[in-house]
C-alpha cells in the first residue's frame, strides 16, 4: 500500500485541491473526495482534472501529518483551492475557529429568524412533534457508535482540539454556568433574559 499527498488541478480554471490518498495503484484515476472538488468534477468532467503526487510515504500517519502541514488556513480561505477544511485526518478533524467564522459569515442571515422554515414552530407545530425513532433505528445508531474504531492519530487530534475548548461558559445575561453547547443554543444572544435588564 502506498500513501501519498497529491494535488489535483482543474485544467480549465486552475483551481487546485490538496489531499491524501492510500492505494496499491498510483494510476487508479483517483482525484479527491472533497465535496467542492466533487461538484467541480461533475460540472467540468473528469477529463479536465489532473492529479500529481507531491510526496509518497511509508505510513498513512506520515501522509496525514504532511497534508496537515500543507493545507493551512491560507489554503482553506484561498479561492484558488477547493479545500474546505485544514489538512490531516478529515474523519475526526474539528473545524478550526477561523474556518467556523468564515462559514458562519457566508451563511449569516440565510436561515436566521423567519427565514428558517421551522421558525417559531413548537409543540404540535414542530416537524418532529409526535415522532420517535423506532427501536430498530435506535439500535442501528447505537451499534454505529459502538463499532467505530479510532487510531492513535484520531485520539491525539481529538485530545488536542478538546483542550482548546473551555468546558464551561458563563452566560452574560442570566449568569448561568453551562456547557459550551448549551451556551450556544440557549444562552448568550439566545438567552431568554436578554433585554430584561438582568
Amino acid at each position: 500500500m502506498k500513501h501519498i499527498v497529491y494535488e489535483t488541478t482543474n485544467k480549465i480554471n486552475g483551481k487546485k485541491y490538496i489531499g491524501k490518498h492510500s492505494t496499491d495503484d498510483l494510476d487508479d484515476g483517483y482525484l479527491g473526495s472533497g465535496s467542492s472538488l466533487k461538484s467541480a468534477i461533475n460540472k467540468y468532467g473528469k477529463e479536465n482534472f489532473e492529479r500529481v503526487t507531491l510526496k509518497e510515504f511509508n505510513t498513512e500517519q506520515e501522509a496525514y501529518e504532511y497534508e496537515e502541514e500543507l493545507v493551512t488556513m491560507d489554503i482553506v480561505t484561498n479561492d484558488v483551492y477547493y479545500n474546505l477544511m485544514g489538512g490531516g485526518d478529515g474523519g475526526t478533524k474539528i473545524i478550526s475557529i477561523e474556518v467556523r467564522k468564515i462559514m458562519s459569515l457566508a451563511k449569516k442571515g440565510k436561515y436566521d429568524g423567519e427565514n428558517n422554515p421551522n421558525y417559531g414552530k413548537r409543540g404540535k407545530d414542530s416537524h418532529w412533534f409526535g415522532k420517535h425513532h423506532t427501536e430498530e433505528t435506535k439500535k442501528k445508531m447505537s451499534e454505529a457508535q459502538r463499532n467505530r474504531t479510532f487510531t492513535e492519530h484520531h485520539k491525539n487530534v481529538s485530545i488536542r482540539n478538546l483542550e482548546k475548548i473551555p468546558k464551561n461558559v458563563k452566560c452574560e445575561y442570566c449568569g448561568k454556568i453551562c456547557s459550551k453547547g448549551n451556551y450556544v443554543r440557549w444562552h448568550g444572544k439566545n438567552c431568554k433574559t436578554k433585554g430584561d435588564g438582568i
